[in-house]
């Protein structure tokens, strides 16, 4: 086994930790968070340099950044793989992943989520805990499923896109890039690239600039 590296150690970071830990996938498992003058979370190391992080778990160390937004999120994942640092996918040992979804890299599956048939998770998505994605979604880069949501068959999300906590898409939408929908949304027609929708059903608020 090799070590695990988890960039960010806030709230978010400490549950991937925790559903890393119990994968039994990894040797040691360390945080890299230059941001917290802290010196541990979950009983985990939190170093302040990817240097330090990195002569700690070892050569060959993988990665995933457990960081909120999609934009950083995916910033830090290239960068990574440029210096040539694997970047995994952590799922909780209570979360459900049928065999045959396509999930990319960098992706965080929840406890009690559930990911049903033939859907496809771009690199970097958060599935967060109890949402539900059904059979022939598709989502995209650094897209945010909230705790509690539930999106039904055949729901597409575009790049960076947030389902707020709660919230809920019927069968076939399209929702397009960087789209926040907000806490207990019921979204019943396609959202346009980078608006807010909140309400029930949900109706376009503002640009999300």
């Amino acid at each position: 086994m090799t070590g695990l590296m988890i960039v960010g150690a806030g709230g978010h970071g400490k549950v991937v930790a925790e559903a890393a830990f119990l994968m039994n996938k990894w040797s040691v498992i360390a945080f890299w968070d230059s941001g917290l003058d802290l010196p541990s979370a979950v009983g985990l190391p939190i170093f302040k340099s990817e240097s330090d992080c990195g002569y700690f778990l070892g050569e060959n160390y993988q990665a995933i950044v457990a960081i909120g937004k999609a934009s950083t999120r995916l910033l830090v994942m290239d960068e990574l793989q440029k210096q040539g640092v694997e970047i995994v996918s952590v799922v909780h040992a209570d979360a459900w992943v049928s065999p045959s979804v396509i999930m990319a890299e960098g992706c965080f599956i929840s406890a009690k989520a559930a990911i049903n048939a033939e859907t496809k998770l771009e690199r970097g998505c958060i599935i967060n805990t109890g949402a539900t994605v059904d059979h022939d979604c598709d989502l995209g880069q650094g897209v945010h499923i909230c705790p509690g949501t539930n999106l039904a068959g055949g729901v597409r999300v575009g790049d960076r896109s947030w389902i707020g906590i709660g919230a809920s898409v019927i069968q076939g939408i399209e929702i397009g890039q960087q789209v926040m929908v907000g806490a207990g949304a019921v979204v019943v027609s396609n959202v346009a690239d980078g608006w807010q929708v909140t309400g029930c059903p949900a109706k376009g608020a503002k640009k999300n600039e």
